[in-house]
């Protein structure tokens, strides 16, 4: 399938969704053409109403992983959102490390920073409390508030195995953005694999503004190909307003 974001064609007037009964259950022949309608985008758009912001919440981790996307709309993404996707560093960029206290071994050319870690390389940035970088290999293992930005993702996790030269690497337990296509959820795990393809385990996804759960969809597999312009969704559920509307073992 495309890589697009489902959208209600308007918010219903009773509380059930549009075209779901109440009580009903979903079934699995109406689920396979109305997830596919709601994923290929045949749904009219609408823009939902960005989600209630908490005045508290100053984290500025929350700050970081936001900033700049537009919320305000869940228009599908265009051609040139998808290709923007594709991410990678050109060779020999300068790296920059700064953290509270660093420990160095000269002869093993590796060190373990601590302490407001920061490493910036190029469009990529790597925040976290606590992070071992092995220079040979550009490898790191960080743990404690990770925080990963790239202008085609940014993740919380609680830890990353990240090779910097790369770009790819496996984090868990995190919260994404993907920018270009103004989406985010949650997955139990990331992997971004060499071939530039990105594999979510046990996803939530959505284009809502956080705090705004509208409409999410879950699965167990999403994999995304930005080069083809194409994702891969397996054991998916659609739920709008909190109702199943549809569900589907796999999709493409």
């Amino acid at each position: 399938m495309p890589i697009l974001s489902p959208a209600p064609s308007r918010p219903p007037r009773s509380g059930t969704p549009a075209g779901v009964i109440a009580g009903a259950r979903p079934r699995q022949g109406v689920s396979r053409w109305l997830l596919a309608l709601w994923l290929l985008g045949a749904v009219s758009g609408y823009a939902a109403p960005p989600g209630d912001t908490d005045p508290a919440a100053t984290d500025p981790l929350d700050q970081d992983i936001d900033q700049d996307i537009d919320w305000h709309s869940c228009r599908l993404p265009t051609a040139s959102a998808q290709a923007a996707l594709r991410f990678s560093l050109p060779a020999d960029l300068p790296l920059t490390l700064s953290a509270d206290t660093a420990e160095l071994q000269t002869d093993r050319r590796q060190a373990r920073l601590q302490g407001e870690v920061q490493l910036t390389q190029g469009d990529q940035q790597l925040r976290a409390d606590d992070v071992r970088y092995d220079h040979d290999t550009s490898r790191l293992q960080a743990s404690g508030d990770v925080l990963l930005l790239r202008p085609d993702l940014r993740l919380r996790a609680t830890d990353i195995d990240y090779d910097l030269t790369n770009a790819t690497g496996q984090a868990t337990q995190v919260e994404y953005r993907l920018p270009p296509l103004r989406a985010r959820g949650d997955a139990r795990r990331i992997e971004l694999r060499d071939d530039g393809q990105t594999a979510l385990s046990d996803i939530r996804y959505t284009t809502c503004a956080p705090g705004n759960s509208d409409w999410v969809l879950s699965a167990e597999q999403l994999q995304i190909d930005p080069e083809r312009g194409l994702a891969t969704v397996e054991q998916a559920r659609l739920e709008t307003f909190g109702v199943p509307v549809a569900v589907l073992p796999r999709l493409t």
